[in-house]
């Protein structure tokens, strides 16, 4: 156990000091880990990540040593919606663009190194993150890359700037979250050090890990990778298939781990229909869940209620539980690879969080009983009177009436987990840890409103941004403008009718969503 691969040490013979040897828990993975929000992250978001809450309830004496984020990276989601005002979009998105860059010139050139002489997080989980970002790119990697490309902002006024020059914001975005992950205080004797090596060298007791959804499942529930026609031979199932079998050289590392290491946690991926962002057809007025068709349990029709301007698709109901059986396999498969790595080494410390059995446990989207209510055993929720679910979330969008709909397991991205949905994964988890670790106290407050902004106090603009965006994508698709309730239980589409040209506000929408495109790109969710 923990032997036959050797890690990458630092320069120099520099060792960080005892004090940060040997934590509870470290998180490494994607940002399903990093604690990512409505495709945002900031020291907030990070201090409620999965693995922030898994060693609270490990060590509650441990203070855990989340990313202290100085400010957002790139750009706040959240807070640009709140800002958006679309009789005045033009002016606005062009202060969002200007703030974008000088938030990537500050954390590119260095303002936000810790100043502290030996510095190192417990959760280094980066947004974006795949197989190969977490085994084979070093902190050089990423530094180079910004290095390369900061410059290239110089050039960039507009919108359209950003294709010209060829900046990949989206890139930029995971190199300057690795810079501050792996290296925080920018130590040249850590240039070389890979997320593996780091786990490696500071040798936590339990690992945690998410990795897949970038390898596949945002394909599917935001792409709508299965229904093209031909599929991406390089997208979705195909490449989550690839990903089951690249595991076994993650499995190798995890493996040679120091002994040190007693648990390590993978993750499975979650099941197509339980993501949030795979829904109904939409329309408040006609569709309802309650009275839609269902076929074995899945809805007659999904789309993926949000997405770019060009890539509006649905699946049958069929086709979604045809999904859900590959997803299943796939993870199978996974499981049976890393454990036969760990198998031939006569190691027993790998475990796996099964992440679709736990969401398909809360899938209140398509059984209402499963939904979060102030009865569910651990919930402390502030309103009785809400009922959250793995749903899209939504807004009813009145002035004087609480606006909360449906949904609140997801952020406002449809994919990464809202501060609700992150407790009850950190729970979920828990649990499948006490078997090991039976000191483990679930507190109530793991399932918890607290902390949420968007329940409270929705971004003014998100529902109507998001109706009309909905609208302008069916149209380029072919689609009427509203679903109606025939469509929403399968019947065909109409046939593709005459390009409608889009009114003043659904061009204000649309050069939002190519600002918010140019500068988020698909990044895990929006990634």
């Amino acid at each position: 156990m923990g032997a036959g691969m050797p890690f990458r040490q630092p320069d120099d013979g520099y060792a960080f000091p005892d004090s940060l040897m040997r934590p509870p828990v470290m998180g490494i993975g994607d940002s399903m880990y990093n604690g990512m929000r409505s495709a945002t992250i900031n020291a907030e978001f990070a201090a409620r990540s999965v693995p922030a809450l898994v060693s609270q309830a490990v060590a509650p004496d441990y203070a855990f040593l989340a990313p202290r984020y100085p400010e957002v990276l790139l750009l706040d989601v959240e807070q640009t919606l709140r800002e958006i005002d679309l009789g005045d979009l033009t002016s606005r998105l062009k202060a969002r663009l200007r703030l974008a860059l000088d938030n990537a010139r500050r954390w590119g050139t260095g303002m936000h190194r810790v100043p502290a002489e030996h510095a190192a997080w417990d959760n280094i989980a980066q947004a974006g993150a795949e197989i190969r970002d977490v085994i084979h790119r070093d902190f050089g990697f990423w530094d180079d890359f910004v290095m390369e490309n900061l410059p290239k902002l110089d050039a960039v006024e507009t919108i359209e700037d950003i294709g010209r020059t060829g900046v990949d914001l989206v890139m930029l975005h995971m190199a300057l979250n690795a810079r501050f992950l792996f290296n925080p205080n920018g130590r040249e004797e850590l240039r070389e050090m890979r997320p593996i090596d780091l786990v490696a060298l500071r040798k936590p007791r339990t690992l945690v890990m998410n990795l897949g959804s970038n390898h596949g499942i945002i394909d599917i529930t935001l792409g709508g990778s299965e229904a093209q026609d031909p599929p991406d031979p390089e997208a979705g199932l195909r490449s989550l298939a690839k990903w089951a079998e690249d595991m076994a050289e993650v499995a190798e590392h995890l493996a040679a781990l120091p002994p040190e290491t007693e648990f390590i946690w993978v993750n499975t991926v979650p099941l197509p229909s339980t993501v949030p962002n795979q829904m109904y057809p939409y329309n408040l007025r006609e569709v309802f869940p309650q009275d839609l068709d269902r076929v074995s349990g899945y809805f007659p029709v999904y789309d993926n209620r949000l997405g770019g301007l060009d890539d509006y698709t649905q699946y049958s109901g069929r086709q979604m539980k045809a999904l859900d059986d590959a997803v299943r396999g796939i993870n199978e498969r996974m499981v049976e690879v890393v454990r036969g790595v760990f198998a031939a080494r006569g190691d027993d410390r790998v475990r796996f969080f099964r992440l679709d059995e736990a969401l398909k446990r809360f899938d209140g989207k398509h059984s209402p009983s499963k939904k979060i209510t102030d009865a569910t055993p651990g919930a402390r929720l502030e309103r009785r009177d809400r009922r959250y679910s793995n749903a899209a979330i939504d807004f009813d969008n009145f002035i004087i009436f609480d606006s909360f709909r449906e949904g609140g397991l997801a952020s406002l991205d449809n994919h990464h987990p809202s501060g609700l949905g992150y407790s009850v994964l950190a729970r979920e988890l828990l649990k499948d840890m006490r078997a090991d670790l039976p000191e483990i106290t679930l507190n109530r407050v793991f399932i918890s409103e607290q902390g949420d902004r968007i329940f409270s106090d929705p971004p003014g603009e998100y529902a109507s941004i998001l109706r009309i965006l909905y609208r302008i994508r069916r149209r380029r698709e072919g689609f009427r403008t509203e679903p109606d309730f025939a469509e929403a239980n399968g019947a065909l589409m109409q046939p593709r009718p005459i390009p409608v040209a889009l009114d003043t506000e659904e061009q204000q929408v649309e050069a939002f969503v190519r600002f918010m495109g140019a500068v988020l790109g698909r990044q895990e969710g929006v990634r």
